[in-house]
């Protein structure tokens, strides 16, 4: 592939059976824009991607960051009752947990919380089209559900003595 590299790869299947892939692709010597500096992995240009079949070929899309140069490492992909996909992924250069979702043709990008250190996630989102997503924020597990009034962020009790499990099943 000439340099790019991916990581962070999700699957989810939709109600026709389809498959939906979400992954950060990072493309190595891409090159500062003008009037920035290289982000935290050099001179590395990483973004969000979603590729998705459509009959027998595959659609690939790039997802918005919050912010130019944001590298995104983990990503998570669910789909809603329609089939339309959802994707989390931690911005590591803002610390930020950001959820992504397709309204109408154009995508859409939104912090979720902030100081999130810990890259792994996991989305769901539930059958009234609410999603859902799941992070550490240090060594403390968090849910954040979106509602009407935005994000809302739990902290999950841990079991006292318990060990915590550093990957996310939902």
């Amino acid at each position: 592939n000439g340099g790019i590299l991916g990581n962070g790869l999700a699957l989810a299947v939709g109600g026709d059976g389809q498959p939906v892939l979400s992954y950060s692709q990072s493309i190595p010597g891409y090159g500062a824009r003008a009037g920035s500096s290289p982000d935290s992995q050099g001179d590395v240009l990483v973004r969000p991607r979603l590729a998705t079949r459509d009959g027998g070929a595959w659609r690939l899309e790039t997802l918005p960051p919050l912010d130019q140069g944001e590298p995104i490492l983990i990503t998570s992909v669910a789909l809603d009752a329609a089939n339309a996909p959802h994707v989390s992924y931690r911005d590591s250069l803002h610390s930020e947990m950001t959820y992504a979702h397709r309204d109408g043709a154009s995508w859409v990008a939104e912090p979720v919380s902030n100081e999130v250190r810990n890259p792994d996630n996991a989305l769901v989102v539930d059958p009234l089209g609410r999603p859902m997503v799941a992070f550490f924020r240090g060594s403390h597990p968090m849910l954040a559900t979106r509602g009407a009034a935005g994000w809302q962020v739990e902290a999950i009790q841990s079991i006292p003595g318990g060990p915590i499990d550093g990957g996310i099943d939902l």
